[in-house]
């Protein structure tokens, strides 16, 4: 997870400017698929993002995207 700390705009009406951006990796396709899944699942928490920007530390992001369970 990056956090710009100047937001960028691609030329998105709905999704500008980005300020969150997202690596992943997998060992297969079907952990990959996965791995998006829980994501877009804790993305759709409300707040998420929010929660996420203002993260101080990797750990404290890394804990609240684990915080959310299916």
């Amino acid at each position: 997870l990056i956090v710009l700390d100047t937001p960028i705009s691609f030329g998105h009406e709905e999704h500008d400017p980005v300020s969150l951006i997202f690596g992943m990796s997998a060992v297969d396709k079907d952990t990959h698929v996965e791995n998006i899944r829980n994501l877009t699942g804790a993305l759709s928490t409300p707040n998420m993002m929010d929660l996420l920007r203002e993260a101080q530390t990797a750990e404290q992001a890394c804990q609240l995207l684990n915080s959310i369970k299916e």
